[in-house]
């Protein structure tokens, strides 16, 4: 009788240290672009100290909260809260984990580019970024949307388009993925397009593992980052944004 107690005491052992699964969606695919690559590095090391396992969904063409309200996916890693529909199916961490920078991506050959000055220009951004569609929106800028950052690069160097408007890692990072002589022929804005915090969103069922994310994301963000060293972005401070009106 000894063998299958302690086979039980094994199984039982292992089952209370299992990782949930956790589905997270995502718009495009980021094998390519090692910032994004190190933020889904970052967010799921996060989430298996909260005892979950990251699942990536990858939904082209599909805006990952509209899923996340369809309960396709169990949460998503970019929030920006550019949608305010069907909030009260969700819940959020309640500080943001990035505090991103949006730059304008130029050819250094067009000389007599204007960033301050972007209406007199064709311009393009990914699909899904909807807080930079928002506020090129609010600016009447001329722009084309693109699949995925690499899109954006190739885009530009086939001077289909004057610029494009990118996260800066995630940006500096597509040239480098691209080519990283890209450098010299793509310059990066020294002006901020645009900033804005980016949550971690979850259905609402998980709202009781809400405090575990909550403090693996204080744990991580307050620690050793030195994994992911292109997230400069980061929210090391646990700042929080003025209140959203």
């Amino acid at each position: 009788m000894k063998f299958p107690v302690l086979f039980f005491l094994f199984f039982i052992t292992c089952v209370s240290f299992a990782s949930t699964p956790l589905s997270i969606g995502f718009p495009f695919g980021f094998s390519r672009n090692e910032a994004i690559n190190q933020y889904f590095l970052f967010l799921t090391d996060v989430l298996k100290d909260a005892g979950f396992e990251a699942v990536y969904k990858k939904m082209p063409g599909v805006l990952p909260y509209e899923a996340l309200l369809k309960g396709e996916v169990d949460g998503i890693a970019y929030d920006d809260f550019a949608l305010t529909k069907g909030r009260e199916q969700t819940v959020t961490v309640s500080f943001p984990i990035v505090y991103i920078k949006v730059h304008v991506f130029y050819r250094v050959e067009n000389k007599y580019f204007d960033e301050k000055n972007l209406k007199k220009y064709l311009g393009a951004l990914g699909l899904n970024n909807s807080m930079i569609e928002k506020e090129a929106k609010r600016r009447k800028l001329k722009y084309v949307t693109s699949a995925n950052p690499t899109q954006n690069v190739q885009l530009l160097l086939d001077k289909k388009i004057d610029y494009f408007l990118a996260v800066e890692e995630v940006g500096q990072s597509a040239l480098s993925a691209s080519n990283p002589e890209l450098a010299k022929k793509i310059r990066m804005s020294e002006r901020v397009f645009m900033s804005f915090p980016l949550y971690f969103t979850l259905n609402k069922k998980f709202k009781k593992d809400l405090p575990a994310i909550e403090a693996s994301f204080k744990k991580h963000l307050t620690g050793d980052l030195s994994k992911y060293p292109l997230l400069r972005s980061l929210n090391k401070e646990l700042l929080l944004p003025p209140p959203r009106k």
